[in-house]
C-alpha cells in the first residue's frame, strides 16, 4: 500500500522515474492487485512513453476492467497506433492522418524558432525530444491528459509531453486559436520543468509562461488586475497557488494566471532577469515561496507584496483603468451608459467640463460623436480616448471603421496591426491586413500578415490560398508549395490544388512530386491543365 500510495502522488508531482520504480515494486510484491498496475500504466502515459505504456495499460485492464481512466487511454492508445510522425531538431509532432496533418506540417516550419526562443530566454535545453501530440477532438485531448473526456483547456503539458486539440471547429471541437502562441506557453512549462526537476511552484511556473506568449496584455486582463488591485483581491504568495486547482469564485483561476505574469513583469523590471533565473533555480530546493522570494530579492512577503503593489498601481494608472476624482458621483451615469443610455447633451457637456480628461467620460464623447455621423470629429474623440485608455480595442475598432471613410490608409493598417497583435481567436485582422499590403503590392508585409492569419485559423483554405499567392508574389517558392501542401490536405478532392502542386514541384526541380501530384489532378478532373505535365 505504501510503495503503490508514494508512486501514485509521485507520478502527480511528475516525478516520472521515481513513481515507476516504486509502482514496479509495488506490483512485484502484489502483481494481482490493479491499482499499481493501472497508476504505472497512466503514470507511463503522462511521461509520454507511449510505446510501454500499452503493454501496461492492457495488463491493468485486464485487471479492473471498470477502471475507467485505464479503459479510456487503452481505447486512445489503439486509436494513437494508426497517428503519423514529423520530426524536427527539437520535437516529435504526432498527429492524425487527415486535415490535421496541415498543422502539423505548419509545426515542421515554426517549432524550432519557439525552442530557440524559450531555452535562450531560461537558459536551458530540456534533456529530451518534446513531442507535440495533436489529439482529434476535444474529447480524446481530455483523455490524453486525465483519462476522462471532460477538461477546461485547449492545451497542456505533462514534462516531455504537449497534448492538444486542433484549433478548428466543428463538433467535440473547440475553435480557432493561436496554436503558436499556446504551445509556446507549454512549450516554456517543459523547459522551466525540466530545468528544476518538476519542482516548481504552480504560480512561477505559469507566471514565465504567460511572459513568453507574443503579444500583451488584453483588455479584459487589464480591467481583471486593475478590479482585483482597487478592491484588495490580489492573491498573497500562499492562496495564489490554490487559486489554480481550487479557484472558490470563477474568475480565481484567470486572476492567478495574470496576477502570477504581472509579478513575473515587477520582478524582472525592478530585481533583473537573473533573478527569474535565480527563483527558478531556487524552487528546485523548496516549494516555500515566500523563502524563494527573500532568497533572491532579500525582501520578506510583506515587503516583497507592497512593492509590487506600488508598482502595479502605477501600470493600472498607464492603462487608463486608475480611480478618477468624481468616480463615486459619476458611476449612475456610467451604469446606464454600459445598458445603450447616453446621457442628455446638457449633462455630458456638463461633465466634459468638469472632468476633461476621465477616460470614461472621452468614451462618452467619442461614442457621441461617432453617432452623429461626422468621421472627421469622431476620428479626434476616438483618438483622445485611445490616448488616455490605450489598452481598450474599442478605440482602434472605430478607427478601422473612421480611417476607411476618411481614406486614411496608414492609420488604418495601424489599427489593424494594434487589433491583430493581441487576438487569439481569429485570423480576420492579419487578413485584412495582408489584403491591403497587398494593394500595395508590398508583399513581404502581405505574406507575413496572411501567415499571421493562418496561425489562428489553419483550417481555412481561404487564408491558406491567399497565402500561396503572397508567396508567389514574393517570389518565395517554399512558402507556396507549402500552402498548396496544405490545400491538398484540407481539401483532398479539389483537382486544382493538386495541379498547382505539380507546377510549384516542378519549378522548384522537385520533378518526383510533380508527377504525383499530376496525377492525382488529372484523377479528380481528366481534363486538368497539369494533364501537361505528366510524362
Amino acid at each position: 500500500m505504501a510503495l503503490a500510495t508514494a508512486g501514485e502522488f509521485l507520478s502527480f508531482a511528475r516525478q516520472y522515474d521515481w513513481g515507476e520504480q516504486l509502482l514496479r515494486r509495488a506490483i512485484a510484491m502484489q502483481p494481482n492487485w490493479p491499482k499499481p498496475r493501472s497508476e504505472l500504466a497512466l503514470l507511463l502515459m503522462q511521461a509520454g512513453r507511449d510505446d510501454q505504456a500499452y503493454g501496461e495499460l492492457q495488463k491493468a485492464a485486464e485487471l479492473d476492467p471498470f477502471h475507467k481512466q485505464v479503459q479510456n487511454q487503452l481505447e486512445l492508445a489503439d486509436e494513437m497506433k494508426g497517428f503519423k510522425t514529423f520530426k524536427t531538431e527539437n520535437f516529435s509532432i504526432i498527429y492524425p492522418p487527415g486535415p490535421d496533418e496541415a498543422l502539423a506540417l505548419d509545426m515542421t516550419v515554426m517549432l524550432d524558432p519557439i525552442y530557440n526562443f524559450v531555452t535562450s530566454s531560461f537558459s536551458h535545453q530540456p534533456k529530451h525530444v518534446t513531442q507535440i501530440q495533436i489529439m482529434p477532438n476535444e474529447r480524446w485531448f481530455g483523455v490524453r491528459i486525465t483519462g476522462i473526456p471532460e477538461i477546461w483547456t485547449i492545451a497542456a503539458c505533462t514534462g516531455d509531453v504537449i497534448a492538444m486539440t486542433p484549433p478548428k471547429v466543428g463538433a467535440r471541437q473547440r475553435g480557432a486559436y493561436d496554436w503558436a502562441r499556446v504551445i509556446q506557453h507549454e512549450f516554456t512549462h517543459t523547459v522551466t520543468l525540466d530545468r528544476t526537476q518538476n519542482r516548481l511552484a504552480h504560480w512561477f511556473t505559469e507566471a514565465c509562461a504567460v511572459a513568453m506568449e507574443p503579444g500583451g496584455r488584453d483588455f479584459n486582463t487589464c480591467q481583471l488586475l486593475a478590479d482585483a488591485l482597487a478592491n484588495d483581491g490580489l492573491f498573497n504568495l500562499k492562496t495564489i497557488n490554490w487559486a489554480f486547482v481550487r479557484p472558490e469564485k470563477p474568475t480565481d483561476r484567470p486572476l492567478a494566471y495574470a496576477q502570477a505574469n504581472w509579478m513575473y513583469d515587477y520582478i524582472q523590471v525592478t530585481f533583473s532577469h537573473d533573478a527569474i533565473l535565480s527563483i527558478l533555480d531556487n524552487f528546485a530546493k523548496t516549494n516555500d515561496s515566500a523563502k524563494v522570494i527573500q532568497t533572491v530579492t532579500g525582501q520578506d512577503e510583506a515587503t516583497f507584496m507592497d512593492g509590487f503593489e506600488k508598482w502595479a498601481h502605477q501600470q493600472v494608472k498607464s492603462w487608463g483603468l486608475g480611480p478618477h476624482d468624481g468616480d463615486e458621483a459619476l458611476k449612475p451615469i456610467f451604469e446606464a451608459f454600459a445598458k445603450g443610455i447616453q446621457p442628455p447633451d446638457q449633462i455630458l457637456e456638463k461633465l466634459t467640463t468638469d472632468h476633461p480628461d476621465h477616460p470614461d467620460v472621452l468614451r462618452l464623447v467619442a461614442q457621441k460623436a461617432i453617432a452623429e455621423g461626422d468621421a472627421g470629429t469622431a476620428r479626434a474623440a476616438v483618438l483622445k480616448y485611445a490616448r488616455a485608455r490605450p489598452v481598450d480595442p474599442w478605440s482602434n475598432k472605430q478607427l478601422v471603421i473612421l480611417a476607411q471613410q476618411l481614406e486614411k490608409h496608414d492609420e488604418l493598417i495601424g489599427a489593424l496591426t494594434a487589433l491583430d497583435e493581441n487576438e487569439q481567436s481569429t485570423g480576420q485582422w492579419a487578413f485584412e491586413l495582408a489584403k491591403l499590403y497587398g494593394k500595395d503590392k508590398r508583399w513581404p508585409e502581405a505574406l507575413a500578415n496572411s501567415l499571421r492569419a493562418i496561425q489562428r485559423e489553419p483550417y481555412n483554405a481561404d487564408y491558406r490560398e491567399n497565402a500561396a499567392t503572397m508567396a508567389l508574389m514574393n517570389k518565395d517558392m517554399g512558402k507556396a508549395m507549402h500552402q498548396v501542401r496544405a490545400l491538398t490536405l484540407l481539401e483532398p478532392d479539389r483537382s486544382i490544388h493538386w495541379a498547382r502542386l505539380a507546377v510549384i514541384a516542378r519549378r522548384m526541380g522537385d520533378e518526383a512530386t510533380s508527377q504525383q501530384a499530376a496525377q492525382k489532378a488529372v484523377a479528380l478532373d481528366p481534363q486538368s491543365p497539369a494533364k501537361k505535365l505528366l510524362q
